[in-house]
């Protein structure tokens, strides 16, 4: 059921109707499509205009000259290089990482974006010709150790970090030492 709301329409005059989203209720034009107006109804019951949300251009990659954007997602704000294109076998994807502390997408340089777009970063080996790298997941920054046997599939070992900058500055010496430890098991 649509409410109607006794508010005119800031773009074309008409009245105001209530509708529901997946986000809750919002107001929109009685005369829509014709007027796209949409906005937020507040707790006072005002309506304020929608507000869009832009991308942000950080700059061109200087190698591959692809433009870089910072975006707002429904998991937070990240970072894109290029676009999607090409379907099926041939689709290549923009490559998309989240903006992590300490970077704050307002005040995210080109430098900065690059950093993140440089993710995973690979330290090295360990002395069994292992490959360690460190990089951000969906529970924050991690090292991976990448164990290659001649008889087994690869097996990966994972040791999580603080979410500190560490992931920027930590060193293979380091993250050995890191990975040397016992894994601890999550409280719950």
């Amino acid at each position: 059921m649509i409410e109607t709301l006794k508010i005119p329409c800031p773009k074309c005059g008409s009245d105001l109707v209530k509708k529901l989203s997946k986000f809750g209720s919002f107001a929109s034009c009685s005369k829509y499509p014709e007027c796209e107006f949409a906005g937020n109804i507040t707790e006072t019951g005002e309506v304020t205009e929608q507000e869009e949300q832009k991308d942000t251009i950080l700059g061109k990659h200087p190698d591959t000259n692809e433009e870089i954007l910072a975006k707002d997602g429904p998991y937070g704000p990240y970072v894109q290089m290029g676009t999607t294109t090409g379907k099926g076998k041939n689709k290549k994807k923009a490559k998309m990482v989240s903006i992590i502390p300490p970077f704050s997408k307002d005040t995210l340089t080109l430098d900065q974006a690059l950093q993140l777009l440089s993710l995973p970063r690979i330290l090295g080996q360990d002395k069994d010709g292992n490959e360690i790298s460190v990089n951000n997941g969906r529970y924050g920054p991690y090292l991976q150790k990448l164990i290659s046997n001649k008889t087994d599939k690869e097996k990966k070992d994972f040791r999580s970090i603080p979410a500190d900058g560490t992931l920027f500055a930590i060193e293979l010496q380091e993250a050995l030492k890191i990975l040397a430890q016992p894994k601890t098991r999550r409280k719950k």
